[in-house]
Order: structure tokens, then C-alpha cells, then sequence
């Protein structure tokens, strides 16, 4: 551990020394790439001599593991390659069909989807090993057990998420982008369901890998990328932002309806909407307590919501629920 955090170490003082010579050198956008390409190549290089030392580390051409892997991960390249005509395919668009203004006015809103949306992806990187393992073996009870703590938790985070952010949509924005971003709001209040969506949907969409469904998926990203451009195309000259936006929540659900479906179908696993149900009561008192405060600064309605919140957890002992949840899944 020591020995990796001294790689680390050093490529971030490579990286600082680097971002200091681009700022006084004025470097180009790509020589500051290359400066970050430079610290991670330092560390690279490190923490291989430091591994070559405790195994005997040798590189081999071994054709049948690269098709092993291939065969399991090209259908989620493919997936990624759909997923990102319909994540991308709205500004685009939206840029050949409205003026850069409307284009601005949405990218400051969509920002913060691509920002939070990095959070159910981390949280299921770690979870996924559980789920893979527990259904290899055929575990059903682990399997259920994971995947119901994993709703729980992805439940409890995104349903404040959500209605905290409709709620304090505006005073988000005006922090965020400034004043003349006042139209952000509405596209944001729209944007936050779609990553509501991808939150709860990310338990479904990194469990069809767990149960061997990558190629499943494969129609209903196209599908979604298809229907999506057809959308913008028709809907995005007439009502701008706001088509777009939509057309972003509709694709998102559909994703996530068929990833769902088709893991029940395979896993058979149950889940409680117990936890569901309470933290959307609890997010909704939380956001009636934040609208009647508004007239606050945001940097004090953040951390209000979240002690209203986390709070009315305690009271209604919605974590003493999701120990029982848990307990009957074991």
C-alpha cells in the first residue's frame, strides 16, 4: 500500500510541476494533455517496477484469453457506441437547428447530469463483483441480497436527489452558470429525472452483466439511440431544450425498463419497493421544508435539506427498514 501511494504521490507532484510550466509557457490544450499523459506514465511506470519486484512479471501474446474477453465485451462496446448517439446526439442537433444560445442554455443543465450520473457508476463497479460471483455460484439468496441492499441505498440517494434539485433548480443554475442562465432551470428540473432514472436504472443495467445478458441488451440500446435521433430531429427545431431534454428522460427509461425486465427474467430476484416508498414520503416533506425556505442562499439550503433529510431518516427509523429488508433476503 505504501509502495502505491508513493507512485501516486509522485505523479501528482509530475502533474503539479507540469500544470505550473503550461500556465507560465501558456501550453496549447494538447501539450496539456500530453502533461497529463506524463504523470500517469510516471506512476505507470513505477508501480510496475515496484510489482516486478515481488512477481516474475512477463508480457505474452495469448490469443485465446483476447477472445474470451472480446467475446464477453464487444456487446457492451457496441451498447456504449449506442448509448452515446443518444447521450450526445440532443447537442448536436441542437446546435444545427437552434441558435448557440438554446445550445448553451441546455449544455449548462446537462453538465450536471454528466457530473452525477459518474455516481451510480462507481457505486455498482463495486457491487457488481457480488453480483457476478453470487450468481456464478448460484446463489440466490446472495444474489437478492446484493441486489436489494444496492436498490436500498441507490433509493435513499436519489430520490432527495431528485426532488431536492426541482426544487432549488433556479438558485442551482444561478450559482452554477450565472444570471443569464435563468432558462437552464426548467431543462435541469427535466434532466434531474432522466438521472434519477439512471441511478435506479445503473442496479439493472450493471446486473444484466452479471447474468450473462450483455448481447440482450444490444437491440434495446439501438432502438433507444434510433428512436432518440428520430425524436430530436422532429421535436428539437419546434420546442428546443425542452424537447431535448424529454426525448433524454424517454430514452433513459426505456433502457432501464428492458434491463429490469429481462434480469427478473433471468435471476428470478425479488425486491421490496419498501425503502422506495418511504425515502419518496421523506424527500417530499424534505423538498416542501426547502420550498418554504427558498428565499435562503443555496449554500445554506444544501446542507439544510440534508440534515432535514437524514434526520427524518432517524425519526421514522427508514435504516432500521433497510436492516430488515436485508434480513429477509438473507
Amino acid at each position: 500500500a505504501g509502495k502505491v501511494a508513493f507512485a501516486e504521490l509522485v505523479g501528482r507532484i509530475i502533474l503539479l510541476a507540469t500544470t505550473v510550466l503550461a500556465i507560465y509557457f501558456k501550453f496549447s490544450f494538447l501539450e496539456i494533455m500530453l502533461t497529463i499523459v506524463a504523470s500517469s506514465l510516471a506512476q505507470f511506470w513505477m508501480l510496475l517496477r515496484f510489482t516486478a519486484k515481488e512477481i516474475d512479471l512477463k508480457f505474452i501474446i495469448d490469443v485465446q484469453i483476447w477472445k474470451r474477453i472480446m467475446g464477453k465485451t464487444w456487446p457492451i462496446a457496441l451498447s456504449v457506441i449506442f448509448t452515446t448517439i443518444y447521450f450526445k446526439g440532443d447537442a448536436i442537433i441542437l446546435s444545427l437547428t437552434r441558435g448557440y444560445a438554446d445550445v448553451g442554455i441546455y449544455g449548462a443543465a446537462y453538465k450536471i447530469l454528466e457530473v452525477l450520473i459518474t455516481v451510480p457508476i462507481l457505486f455498482m463497479g463495486l457491487v457488481l463483483p457480488y453480483l457476478s460471483r453470487s450468481f456464478a455460484q448460484k446463489d440466490t439468496r446472495a444474489f437478492n441480497k446484493a441486489m436489494q441492499k444496492a436498490w436500498d441505498a441507490l433509493c435513499l440517494i436519489t430520490l432527495p436527489m431528485v426532488v431536492g434539485t426541482i426544487v432549488l433548480a433556479r438558485p442551482i443554475m444561478m450559482i452554477i452558470a450565472g444570471e443569464g442562465y435563468n432558462d437552464s432551470a426548467a431543462v435541469l428540473r427535466i434532466l434531474i429525472i432522466a438521472s434519477g432514472i439512471i441511478f435506479l436504472g445503473s442496479l439493472f443495467t450493471h446486473a444484466i452483466v452479471a447474468v450473462n445478458q450483455q448481447k440482450y441488451m444490444i437491440k434495446y440500446y439501438a432502438i433507444a439511440a434510433v428512436l432518440a435521433v428520430i425524436l430530436y430531429i422532429l421535436y428539437i427545431p419546434t420546442y428546443t431544450y425542452y424537447a431535448a431534454a424529454c426525448v433524454t428522460v424517454l430514452a433513459e427509461a426505456l433502457i432501464a425498463i428492458a434491463a429490469f425486465v429481462k434480469v427478473k427474467q433471468t435471476a428470478h430476484f425479488k425486491l421490496s419497493l419498501n425503502i422506495f416508498f418511504k425515502a419518496l414520503i421523506l424527500s417530499l416533506i424534505m423538498g416542501a421544508i426547502l420550498y418554504l425556505l427558498q428565499s435562503l442562499y443555496i449554500l445554506i439550503l444544501i446542507p439544510v435539506g440534508i440534515v432535514v433529510y437524514s434526520g427524518l431518516i432517524l425519526i421514522t427509523n427508514t435504516h432500521y427498514s433497510v436492516y430488515e429488508n436485508n434480513r429477509t433476503n438473507q
